[in-house]
Formats: C-alpha cells, structure tokens, sequence
C-alpha cells in the first residue's frame, strides 16, 4: 500500500526539494520505523504566512504497520 503525507517544507530548504527526490520518514507513533518515500509534487510557491513550501510526500507501506496508527 501507498501513504501519502502533506507536509510544510521550511522556505530554506525549498531550492532541494525536486518531485522523485528520496525521504526518509519517521512518524511519531511509530518512533522505531523508518518509511522510504519520494517526493511526489509540491507547490509552486512559498506560503507567505508560514514562510513553508507544501511538499506532498509518497511514501511506500509494503507491511501496511502505519495505517491503523496514523
């Protein structure tokens, strides 16, 4: 299975993030796990409020552990 996470990129690191871009990711429930994702698109533009870039991130659940916990 796929999840897909939303996150808010700080506007410093915005000149990295590129779509297929490799992640690692750790979700708070599950402290332990390490998820291998990709960058899947992202906006295109900085948000003015929080100076953040909105990333949506694919990350690969092979063992489905993180559906019910999220």
């Amino acid at each position: 299975s796929v999840i897909f996470a939303d996150l808010k990129i700080p506007e410093s690191f915005a000149p990295v993030i590129k779509k297929n871009l490799p992640v690692d990711v750790k979700f708070s429930g599950l402290k332990n796990k390490i998820f291998s994702g990709e960058v899947e698109g992202y906006s295109s533009r900085i948000s003015a409020d929080t100076r953040s870039l909105l990333t949506r991130i694919k990350i690969n659940n092979k063992e489905a552990r993180s559906s019910a916990r999220l």
